[in-house]
């Protein structure tokens, strides 16, 4: 069973650290410094699209933009750091389990 926290744990730091790298190519993206269309671009672009729009657009309906802000994003970054926090926190994650090198 700590097996199964830990992989999610783990999951959950990659998904958070692919948030940030998509918000900086998004941003990147936005002022014009990355080119959408270029060949490794639209790649990387493409994919981080494919793997977080379907996670963005059911927050989308609840938290639509806000005078062209997107909600959404932030929504599921702290809604990851939540889930982590509690896993940590009541999980067996946050409770090493002691183990006895000698005999008492």
């Amino acid at each position: 069973m700590y097996s199964l926290f830990y992989v999610t744990d783990m999951l959950l730091g990659f998904l958070e650290f692919m948030m940030v790298a998509y918000g900086i190519v998004s941003l990147l993206v936005f002022f014009g410094i990355l080119k959408p269309y270029g060949r490794i671009t639209s790649l990387i672009w493409m994919n981080m699209q494919g793997l977080f729009e379907p996670l963005l657009r059911p927050i989308r309906r609840f938290a639509p933009p806000l005078r062209g802000f997107d909600w959404s994003f932030l929504i599921l970054y702290l809604v990851i750091i939540l889930v982590r926090s509690l896993l940590r926190e009541y999980g067996p994650l946050g409770h090493p389990v002691a183990i006895s090198v000698g005999a008492a």
